[in-house]
């Protein structure tokens, strides 16, 4: 048996470290946003944000769906990587080095029919030089993949995270400064991914483990791709599904219901965050286990990483379910106020993944990469058929409503799967407990404050406090927590204060009380 304790350990920590990645990342990705928006030409920005996508699209095309399907691939073949010289960078290597120059090839000579397609005047001065920013993006993506693999979260925060965003932003600075207009902004644009890219390898040669270049494993890259193809498939979806709001926004209603559509669309997304942030080491620490055929051990890694994960997600579920008028008006203004209701809609949308676990992440693991594909496909055509239905009626609320149903059923679809293939589930008494406690505490506290009333800042703080103190303490109040938990706990105190003294003291009352009940 492995141990559960240990691993669950690393997969906290790597989460922590995840999560302030991440925060960075959003933070420098928003900041560079406003300063390209305002900068630009309103049509300009379009052209910009357009040929992002484009380029998105063939980049998740060239990675073959590596992304999730390497750190799989070798947590489950791990000793094949340790000790010894390996040909499976190399292998790797030499297919995203075809892929991404078929991609460029593509894109480059491209560009002018996908500008007639659009319809989109400039558009293709656009593209053929972001067709150059293909190659590095791949590699960006294939490298984080290799290290997730190995269990190590540093490089994807340090490069993916911040090194992309960070050079972006000053070379945008520095176009700006100089008076280059939109070439030179897209200029920037494909520079920041290749210093970011040539950094990221030089890293990469001196941390990872003995590989011999030109090397190539054909048994190797077959196993990889094979395995990895459906992730390809439903990575695509999955990004379509991201997008497909907005299309049929743009098609069927105004570019207002568009804004109200878009603007609380990150927000929403923080909701899930908790989870991913385990998820990320959740995924090859499990993999490296499955060969053990341990269900039951498995089962525990998947129970405590949803409890925790969805905790974590409560806290901001219920808020913005609580105080959603506040929250949009204060980010967005006052002209954004309608935009609460798809907040609260999409919050509940993204919140159901949490509350499930990490079924797609389980699933990739056990081998089962056509279910993912499958259910991603099933929410697709979920969302298309909705959207047709509920945009051209309800506008923003309808595609919001439209996704959110998507995800929620995807996330069954891939719960059910889950359980026939291998009877796991979350749903155990230490886990409901506490969150149906949360939840009830919560709608009597609605009875009786009404954020709409409230005269200061201040006090819609307050009001979130007063929501995460009260989901945080449920698990103990509800005699919830196990003495694994503790482990759990310490280690996210330790990587904020680089030390476990609450977490021991709340620890020992606990077990006080506990001797004083046997």
């Amino acid at each position: 048996m492995f141990d559960t304790n240990k691993q669950f350990s690393k997969i906290t920590k790597g989460g922590f470290f995840f999560s302030g990645g991440y925060f960075l990342a959003i933070f420098l990705q928003f900041f560079v946003g406003i300063i390209v928006v305002r900068y630009l030409k309103r049509s300009e920005y379009g052209l910009l944000a357009l040929a992002n996508i484009i380029v998105g699209i063939i980049v998740t095309l060239c990675t073959l769906g590596f992304s999730d399907g390497i750190p799989r691939f070798m947590g489950f073949n791990l000793k094949r990587f340790e000790g010894k010289t390996s040909s499976f960078i190399p292998t790797v290597f030499t297919i995203v080095i075809v892929t991404s120059f078929l991609g460029v090839i593509f894109l480059y000579f491209q560009a002018p029919n996908i500008r007639l397609l659009f319809n989109k005047f400039g558009l293709d001065g656009i593209l053929k030089p972001f067709a150059f920013m293909i190659a590095p993006l791949v590699f960006i993506r294939v490298l984080t993949s290799i290290f997730r693999g190995l269990e190590q979260v540093t490089p994807k925060v340090l490069f993916q995270d911040i090194a992309t965003n960070l050079s972006r932003l000053l070379l945008v600075l520095l176009v700006i400064s100089f008076g280059l207009g939109l070439q030179g902004v897209t200029l920037a644009y494909v520079l920041a991914a290749w210093i970011t890219f040539g950094a990221y390898l030089l890293y990469a040669k001196r941390h990872l483990y003995s590989w011999t270049p030109f090397s190539f494993d054909s048994s190797i890259a077959k196993d990889l791709v094979l395995f990895s193809l459906p992730l390809m498939g439903a990575g695509i979806i999955s990004n379509l599904l991201g997008w497909l709001g907005t299309l049929f926004l743009g098609y069927f209603s105004s570019a207002d219901q568009i804004g109200l559509y878009n603007a609380p669309l990150r927000l929403a997304s923080l909701v899930s965050l908790p989870l991913i942030a385990l998820v990320f080491l959740y995924l090859p620490v499990l993999s490296k286990n499955v060969s053990k055929k341990s269900f039951s051990e498995i089962g525990k890694y998947y129970s405590r990483t949803t409890k925790w994960g969805f905790l974590g997600a409560l806290c901001l579920l219920l808020y913005f379910l609580y105080d959603a008028e506040f929250v949009v008006t204060k980010i967005f203004g006052s002209a954004y106020l309608a935009s609460s209701e798809v907040l609260k809609i999409m919050a509940v949308g993204f919140s159901i993944h949490a509350f499930m676990g990490p079924n797609g992440a389980t699933l990739i693991s056990l081998g089962h990469t056509g279910t993912i594909f499958s259910g991603t496909l099933l929410s697709g055509i979920f969302a298309f058929v909705l959207c047709i239905l509920f945009v051209p009626r309800y506008g923003a609320i309808g595609a919001a409503f439209a996704m959110a149903t998507a995800r929620i059923i995807s996330n069954i679809f891939f719960s059910a799967t889950l359980y026939l293939k291998a009877g796991i589930h979350p749903f155990n008494r230490d886990y409901l407990k506490p969150v149906l406690c949360s939840g009830l505490l919560i709608l009597v506290l609605r009875s009786f404050v009404k954020p709409l009333e409230f005269t200061s800042n201040f006090e819609h703080v307050a009001l979130f406090l007063v929501i995460f103190i009260v989901v945080i303490l449920a698990p103990f109040v509800t005699r919830s927590v196990e003495e694994t938990d503790f482990e759990l706990l310490g280690e996210i105190e330790y990587q904020i204060r680089k030390s476990t003294k609450i977490t021991d003291k709340i620890a020992s009352l606990f077990r006080h009380r506990k001797d004083l009940e046997n």
